[in-house]
């Protein structure tokens, strides 16, 4: 069976219209990913007083932020899969013992 074609997609940000492409079992999540995108980058924006970002910029800063919260994110994560590695490795340690 053929793999399914991409579909164009209309997404709305500050609102301004984009379209993209993606394949069809994705169009729900590219859509929640844009809403929360706005969401986002107007938060950002209105926290901004004084300062005049201009949509480049704006998108620029609310990257860095998305990507430093995705590298803490990666990290917990790495912390949280190591300890359960070593609770792991304990209960095996104590059900060996008591076998």
């Amino acid at each position: 069976m053929a793999d399914p074609a991409p579909v164009e997609v209309e997404i709305q940000i500050l609102q301004r219209s984009y379209r993209l492409v993606c394949l069809p079992e994705k169009v729900e999540s590219l859509q929640e990913s844009a809403r929360n995108l706005d969401e986002y980058m107007r938060e950002m924006r209105e926290s901004q007083t004084g300062d005049v970002f201009s949509i480049e910029k704006l998108a620029i800063a609310v990257a860095v932020n998305l990507i430093g919260e995705l590298k803490q994110h990666q990290e917990q994560l790495s912390t949280f899969s190591e300890r359960a590695d070593q609770l792991k490795d304990r209960v095996h340690a104590f059900t060996s013992k008591t076998s």
